[in-house]
C-alpha cells in the first residue's frame, strides 16, 4: 500500500449510476448529482483516467468531502493535489472536438503515470 493509499483525504463516496439528460431531467434536486454526458460530469461520476478540458488527469476515484463536496485528486504538482467542488455543479471534461485535443491528453497522460510511479516508490 502507497503513502497515498493510507493518507487519503475524505470518506468513500457512495455514487449513484450515471445517467443522461431525460434521467438528469427526471432526477433533477433530489440530490443524486450523478449526472454524465460526453462534454461534462458532475463530480460524483467522475472516474480515474478521466481528463478535465484543461488537461488535468482525475487520479483517483472521487471521495466524499463532507458537507455536500466531492473531493478530486486531480494532476498537478508532486504528487497531484486534492479539490474540493461542489456536488452539483458540472466539469466539463476533455473531447477530440477541443483545440489542442491530442497534446492537451498526451500531457496529462505522461503527468499521471509521473505521479503514479512516485506513489509506487
Amino acid at each position: 500500500m502507497s503513502h497515498q493509499e493510507k493518507t487519503l483525504p475524505g470518506i468513500p463516496l457512495y455514487c449513484h449510476q450515471p445517467y443522461g439528460a431525460s434521467e438528469y431531467l427526471h432526477n433533477k434536486g433530489n440530490g443524486t448529482n450523478a449526472f454524465r454526458a460526453p462534454r461534462f460530469a458532475q463530480p460524483n461520476v467522475l472516474k480515474a483516467n478521466d481528463i478535465l478540458a484543461n488537461g488535468d488527469m482525475v487520479l483517483s476515484e472521487p471521495r466524499e468531502g463532507g458537507n455536500g463536496s466531492v473531493l478530486l485528486h486531480l494532476t498537478g504538482g508532486f504528487e497531484g493535489h486534492w479539490v474540493g467542488v461542489p456536488a452539483r455543479i458540472p466539469i466539463a471534461l476533455l473531447t477530440p472536438d477541443d483545440e489542442e485535443y491530442d497534446a492537451l491528453k498526451e500531457s496529462a497522460v505522461s503527468h499521471a503515470r509521473e505521479i503514479r510511479e512516485r506513489a509506487e516508490t
